[in-house]
């Protein structure tokens, strides 16, 4: 590859957790992984919506997810006691992660949602 490739794949990287792996809608997540997933790192993204993480977790480590609403809360209780998403990830795995269980829901008005469930 040319130096102008690498800076141009460098330059539109939208996270490195992404980067050799395969991104998952949640409808799959809940599909293939019904007793749920064991989360080992994450970071954040922002778009046009705000700021939500990008998750990895341990029972696939060539798949990527993007957390909603309540994954968003979740890791940003894990950074509050970090300035850095790396070093919290990295603790994340070290304490082995933490398993949670995705399920389809709604609102009492219709809305969907994915609800967070997480496993002892």
């Amino acid at each position: 590859m040319s130096k102008f490739t690498d800076k141009a794949k460098a330059s539109t990287a939208s996270c490195v957790l992404m980067e050799n792996r395969t991104r998952i809608s949640t409808d799959e997540l809940i599909s293939r992984y019904p007793e749920g997933v064991t989360i080992t790192g994450f970071d954040f993204l922002t778009g046009d919506k705000g700021k939500y993480p990008v998750c990895i977790f341990k029972e696939n480590e060539n798949e990527c997810f993007f957390g909603g609403l309540a994954m968003t809360d979740i890791c940003n209780s894990w950074m509050e006691d970090y300035t850095t998403t790396a070093d919290c990830s990295k603790d994340l795995a070290e304490s082995g992660g933490v398993k949670v269980n995705f399920i389809n829901s709604k609102t009492k008005t219709g809305h969907k949602y994915i609800k967070v469930d997480v496993i002892d």
